[in-house]
């Protein structure tokens, strides 16, 4: 195997079509034909299922692409490294965030850090919680922005080799559309919430836990979820226009909120509190531009909270 072939293989995996990823690499289509079938011989190994459709990855397929991408972030970090020691340090900063953050705090951060600075340059990915670890690991990322804790219980602690830092301690909000018989009530138990119908995050997403958590909290069985999904912007879509309850961070819809769209029930519970962290792999050093995001993100979360986030399970990235 050479780094050629395995970056040929992997344009394939993500474009899923050899004529997309020809493109992309600006080569014939023959020329990347020939060079996965080289590779699927030196290995032995079907890696790809060809379709009228597209191309399908295969069980080894995966495997491979798997360390592909590993071996691209770590040549990508070696190319940074070079980079910050001759002074060129303006490689992209890849970012995974989870979407409860990416389109509020993050690209908050992110605008005020290229404000600051024009050498700025980044790349942000939305990814479920349960991905974003695994990702960092692969070195598909030089930091992520995920959960420390859940309703009082410790999650996604980090393995060796891997450091977290808290950013923000919040609370989740259970969530209605101005007018909902439930939006002037003084009081809301979790018993009152299980008749209405709900947009639930998916099951493998990281506020269904917390959610479950509450109801089971409160001995109340959860309301059966009639909509699930992991986008913040269509949750907010689909409690704006029905009587739908929904569960987000207050800070994803501040705008809302002010304006008297949404409104926040007045339900308060230590299962739906959260701890959003930064996580990052010890060995391999944050570049000057990733630091300064990472300054940018804290500004970001002060700047929410109105305080400054508890620094509990630090450690220094300066």
């Amino acid at each position: 195997m050479d780094l050629r072939q395995l970056r040929y293989f992997a344009e394939v995996v993500e474009q899923g079509s050899l004529g997309k990823a020809a493109v992309r690499l600006g080569l014939s289509q023959p020329a990347l034909t020939k060079s996965l079938r080289l590779l699927e011989q030196e290995l032995d190994v079907k890696l790809l299922e060809r379709g009228s459709t597209g191309v399908s990855i295969t069980a080894f397929g995966k495997t491979v692409y798997s360390h592909a991408r590993a071996v691209s972030a770590e040549l990508e970090h070696t190319r940074m490294e070079i980079d910050r020691l001759r002074g060129l340090d303006q490689a992209f900063v890849q970012i995974g965030a989870l979407p409860s953050v990416a389109g509020s705090l993050v690209a908050s951060a992110v605008a005020a850090a290229s404000n600051r600075s024009s050498r700025i340059a980044v790349r942000v990915v939305e990814k479920n919680h349960f991905e974003l670890l695994p990702a960092l690991r692969r070195g598909e990322f030089d930091f992520v922005i995920g959960l420390a804790e859940q309703g009082g219980g410790r999650i996604g602690e980090p393995e060796p080799g891997m450091r977290r830092r808290i950013i923000l301690r919040d609370q989740l909000s259970i969530i209605v559309r101005a007018g909902h018989t439930l939006s002037t009530r003084t009081q809301v138990a979790a018993k009152d919430l299980v008749d209405y119908p709900w947009v639930f995050p998916m099951i493998d997403a990281i506020h269904r836990p917390i959610l479950e958590q509450f109801f089971r909290a409160a001995a109340v069985p959860p309301p059966l979820a009639r909509i699930e999904s992991t986008s913040v912007q269509f949750t907010k879509s689909v409690i704006l226009q029905t009587d739908h309850i929904g569960v987000l961070p207050a800070h994803v819809m501040a705008r809302e909120l002010a304006e008297g769209s949404l409104v926040r029930l007045p339900v308060q519970s230590d299962a739906l509190r959260r701890s959003v962290a930064i996580f990052y792999r010890e060995r391999h050093p944050l570049s000057a531009s990733a630091r300064i995001l990472i300054r940018s993100l804290e500004q970001a979360c002060r700047s929410r909270v109105g305080e400054a986030p508890q620094r509990r399970i630090m450690h220094s990235v300066n």
